[in-house]
């Protein structure tokens, strides 16, 4: 099975707040927007690629004021694959449909052949 990471991807409680944060602090660079259905902010600097995301507006509630939640953007030929390897090593089912209901993210340039 063969997989890479596209990026991490940040569910923000205050969205506009952190995108500045990142491109002030870390000096990154905008690489794409997206204002329909959702809003989504890719940044990026040599090495690393982030995007950030309303949590409200992924269904998910975060637990304290502070708080962010982290997922991990993965891009992959063989999604069946990718995940029966993740049924063997987590305790919880996971399914497409409920990592797709969970975070649908931004339509993706797509490349002959690949997943997300």
């Amino acid at each position: 099975m063969d997989a890479r990471f596209l990026c991490t991807v940040i569910l923000a409680r205050d969205y506009r707040k952190l995108v500045a944060w990142y491109r002030k602090t870390l000096q990154m660079k905008v690489r794409r927007v997206v204002t329909e259905r959702y809003d989504w902010t890719e940044l990026e600097r040599p090495g690393l690629r982030i995007g950030i995301t309303k949590a409200k507006q992924m269904g998910v509630k975060l637990p304290r004021k502070r708080a962010n939640a982290v997922v991990l953007h993965l891009v992959t030929k063989d999604v069946k694959g990718l995940l029966r390897r993740a049924k063997e090593v987590t305790p919880r089912p996971i399914t497409p449909s409920r990592v797709a209901a969970r975070f649908p993210g931004p339509p993706l340039p797509r490349t002959p052949g690949a997943s997300v």
